[in-house]
C-alpha cells in the first residue's frame, strides 16, 4: 500500500485527478489504518465519479472508513444511501450487508447486526466456500458477545471447514473456537485449538499472544472443573501477571482467582 501511494505521488498531479486513482488512494489509506485520509480521498472520488454502479460499490468502502474512524452515524447514513441504489450494483450486496452488520454491532445494536450479517450470508455472491468466511467470523464474534457460545462455535467450525489450511483466517478462527469451547466447558478440545496456533510457523506475534492467553485460560478452567483449585489459582495468577492492563479479561481472571481462594478457605487472599 505504501509503495502504491509513492508511485501515485511520482505520477504527478494529473494522475491524481483521475477517479480510479482517487479511489485506489482512498483504499490504500484504509489498508494503512488511516481512516480520516481514506475518507478525504473517498469524498473526492465520489465527487469525480459519475458512473452509478461504481459510486454505489464504493460507498461500502467509505462506510468502512467512517466505522474505523469511530464515526458510526456517518457510516450508517452512507450504507443507507448505498441500499437505496443497490439495484444497479447487486454484486456489492453481500459486502454492504456485512459492513452494515459491523456498524450496527459497534453501535450496540446486536439484533439488527445479526439480521444484516445473515443477509450477507444469504446474498448470491456468498456460497458455502471461502467467500463466506469473513461474514461467518463476524457472526461468530457477535454470537460470542451475546453469550450464544454453541452458535458462535458452529460459525467458527464452519469457517474452518471452508477455508484452506494456509489461510490467515484459520488461526483467527481457531483462537475464537478455542474461546467458545472454554465457555462450553470443553477445555481439552479448546487447548487443541490453541496448540495448533502456537505450533504454526505462520502465526503472527498477535496470534501467538492470543493463543497463549487462551491456552492458559483453558488450562485454568480445566483445573478448576476437576477440583484442583490450587493449580487453577496458579494458572489464573500467571495470566494476571501476563496481562497487567485493567481490562475486562483481567477483571474476569481476578474473580476466578478470588473464587479459588474462597473455596480454599483463604478469605484474606480472596478479599484482596
Amino acid at each position: 500500500a505504501r509503495q502504491a501511494l509513492a508511485d501515485l505521488e511520482r505520477a504527478g498531479p494529473a494522475a491524481g485527478k483521475r477517479p480510479e486513482v482517487l479511489r485506489w488512494t482512498a483504499q490504500m489509506h484504509l489498508l494503512l489504518e488511516q481512516p480520516e485520509e481514506a475518507i478525504a480521498w473517498g469524498t473526492r472520488y465520489l465527487a469525480a465519479e459519475s458512473e452509478p454502479a461504481a459510486r454505489t460499490d464504493f460507498l461500502t468502502v467509505l462506510a468502512q472508513a467512517y466505522r474505523t474512524a469511530g464515526r458510526l452515524e456517518e457510516a450508517e447514513r452512507t450504507l443507507t444511501e448505498a441500499q437505496f441504489r443497490i439495484d444497479c450494483c447487486k454484486h456489492a450486496a453481500a459486502g454492504l450487508y456485512h459492513e452494515q452488520g459491523l456498524v450496527w454491532r459497534a453501535m450496540g445494536r446486536g439484533r439488527e447486526a445479526r439480521v444484516a450479517l445473515e443477509r450477507a450470508l444469504g446474498a448470491a455472491v456468498y456460497r458455502e466456500d471461502v467467500s463466506s468466511a469473513e461474514a461467518r467470523v463476524s457472526l461468530g464474534e457477535l454470537s460470542y458477545e451475546e453469550g450464544d457460545y454453541p452458535g458462535a462455535a458452529g460459525q467458527f467450525e464452519k469457517v474452518l471447514e471452508l477455508i484452506p489450511e494456509d489461510s490467515e483466517w484459520r488461526r483467527y478462527a481457531l483462537v475464537w473456537l478455542g474461546r467458545c469451547r472454554v465457555e462450553l466447558g470443553l477445555c481439552a478440545e479448546a487447548r487443541v485449538c490453541f496448540a495448533e496456533v502456537l505450533a504454526s510457523p505462520e502465526a503472527s506475534e498477535q496470534d501467538q499472544v492470543e493463543a497463549q492467553r487462551g491456552a492458559l485460560y483453558a488450562e485454568a478452567q480445566q483445573r478448576y472443573q476437576s477440583g484442583d483449585l490450587r493449580a487453577a489459582a496458579k494458572a489464573y495468577q500467571k495470566m494476571l501477571e501476563q496481562n497487567p492492563d485493567d481490562d475486562e479479561f483481567r477483571r474476569t481472571m481476578l474473580l476466578w482467582l478470588a473464587d479459588c481462594h474462597a473455596r480454599l478457605q483463604e478469605p484474606t487472599e480472596a478479599r484482596n
